[in-house]
């Protein structure tokens, strides 16, 4: 990534006039810990990013891209994906799949070990669809084993975790409407 995270954060959160404090407290995160997240001291997991984006009103995507103003925003090479997120040296990465101001925000997950991966519910509604391998997907303690083709809906607010079933990487598109 071309940025750090915590400055990202820490930008935004102060363009959107919450103290630390009152992140602390939407998120259940001690101040010190958002502290050191804001100056790069530590590196927050993906469960932890997702929570404090929707403390702030965001998504992932919000707080991870970056927009290229010379790009044409309808079209996204996969060569040119921009990686929002990568967690366990590369088990599980996020790459944007749109870009700019558009009505619907996409993402592409790659999991490729066999770890198990936990979601905080988000405030949205998204969309998703295996284009590799497979994955079993749990949503409310509920298992749905997902393969090419496959497409799942993760309403608003829904506990959900996914985890790699085959043997090579699982790739996903996952959308949202944007606000």
């Amino acid at each position: 990534m071309d940025f750090e995270i915590g400055e990202k954060i820490k930008s935004l959160r102060k363009h959107s006039k919450i103290t630390l404090e009152e992140l602390a407290e939407k998120t259940g995160y001690s101040v010190g810990f958002l502290s050191n997240v804001e100056n790069d001291k530590t590196s927050p997991s993906i469960q932890q990013l997702h929570k404090i984006c929707e403390a702030m009103n965001l998504t992932l995507n919000d707080l991870l891209s970056q927009p290229k103003p010379e790009a044409d925003a309808k079209v996204v090479r996969k060569d040119d994906r921009q990686k929002l997120f990568e967690q366990d040296d590369g088990s599980l990465v996020y790459e944007s799949i749109t870009q700019g101001d558009t009505k619907i925000k996409g993402s592409c997950m790659t999991i490729s070990s066999d770890q198990l991966y936990p979601f905080v519910p988000h405030d949205h509604d998204e969309l998703g669809i295996i284009v590799s391998g497979s994955m079993e997907m749990k949503m409310d303690n509920k298992s749905f084993f997902l393969y090419p083709g496959d497409t799942i809906y993760i309403p608003c607010g829904t506990m959900h975790s996914a985890k790699k079933t085959s043997k090579e990487p699982c790739v996903s598109y996952w959308l949202k409407k944007s606000e």
